[in-house]
């Protein structure tokens, strides 16, 4: 991942479409892996840097990626910890808009391919 201050919004995932063309792009400038959340979080532009270190290892171990990017999180953790703007650009790391992540939110990756409701939790169409 290459590390920016600034992430282009007009480039974030809307639909399912729209992240499935993101991850087939080759772009680098969102989080696609564990390596890329890493470099992201020991960077200057750590959309975390104001949460307590063990909420961040939770919600970090919950991570699950797959073709190229995220397809699995419990974001529970950080929802009382980040005030929504922050919340929010915490997904566009992870090249999502708000739109994708609200209609992705409160599932989990049950089998792949295939999200079950469990709230506090986001599975995308990598899943």
């Amino acid at each position: 991942m290459k590390s920016q201050s600034t992430i282009d919004k007009t480039k974030l995932a809307k639909s399912p479409e729209d992240w499935s063309a993101l991850l087939s792009s080759g772009a680098d400038w969102f989080v696609r892996s564990n390596e890329d959340l890493q470099q992201l979080l020991a960077s200057e532009h750590n959309p975390l840097r104001s949460v307590d270190k063990a909420t961040v290892e939770e919600f970090v171990k919950s991570l699950l990626f797959k073709s190229g990017g995220l397809a699995h999180g419990k974001y529970a953790p950080l929802a009382d910890k980040l005030t929504y703007n922050q919340f929010m650009e915490v997904w566009a790391h992870f090249g999502m808009s708000p739109k994708y992540f609200a209609d992705q939110q409160d599932y989990y990756c049950e089998a792949a391919g295939s999200c079950s409701y469990w709230s506090g939790h986001i599975c995308t169409s990598s899943c």
